[in-house]
């Protein structure tokens, strides 16, 4: 591309001749040129600017972006959308990602919500991206995977050992609210400033309520 700055002027100069008829008024928004303009004119200075932008364009590869609109859990072993740029669109649409999945771009729009599949007391899962360029979240979607930790009376390890009793709180990085002495909030366990392992549930007492889910 050639970047010396007079030559990209007087190629505005020619752009204007060709394109800039009378009657003509370009662009909304944008300085009319005027018949005689010199090429230093202030009016000429945003279309080299332009035409650098439409050139840049047009040299750009054509995305292959790989869109998903409905929603869907990609389980550990399915790497059917490993590798692409992928785009999660849409009003409703909630894609469950579950273990490590790797991506050139991620683009989250339109509504859509990322997340993992909530535990169980026999199962653990957890949102674990490798993405080579951007991640890009409108302000409409998001990465949520609240409540997708360990379940209601089971703590680190996935098990019973340590958790919460009865309407006692969950303790991650710091210790819950205990219900009673004989009715204790769960263990403490992890690193608030560096979670790496899911929220633990309260205690079980009418349902209770599960830990928040882990990404990495």
């Amino acid at each position: 591309m050639n970047t010396n700055p007079h030559e990209a002027l007087e190629g505005a100069r020619t752009f204007r001749s060709a394109a800039r008829t009378p009657g003509n008024h370009g662009f909304p928004g944008w300085p009319r040129i005027q018949a005689g303009d010199h090429p230093r004119h202030p009016r000429f200075a945003a279309w080299p600017v332009l035409c650098l932008v439409c050139l840049f364009a047009a040299t750009l590869p054509a995305s292959a972006q790989t869109w998903i609109t409905s929603s869907l859990t990609l389980s550990e072993s399915n790497t059917s959308y490993d590798g692409l740029d992928l785009v999660i669109s849409g009003a409703g649409v909630t894609v469950a990602m579950d273990g490590p999945h790797a991506f050139n771009s991620l683009l989250l729009t339109d509504g859509a919500v990322l997340t993992h599949s909530p535990c169980t007391e026999t199962s653990t899962h957890k949102l674990d991206l490798t993405v080579t360029n951007a991640i890009v979240v409108s302000t409409d979607s998001r990465i949520d995977v609240s409540g997708k930790g360990y379940i209601a009376g089971r703590t680190t390890g996935n098990t019973t050992n340590g958790a919460a009793q009865y309407n006692s709180g969950a303790s991650y990085g710091g210790l819950g609210a205990s219900w009673s002495s004989d009715q204790p909030a769960n263990a403490v366990y992890g690193d608030y400033a560096k979670p790496n392992e899911w929220g633990s549930g309260s205690g079980p007492y009418a349902g209770g309520a599960p830990g928040g889910g882990l990404i990495r």
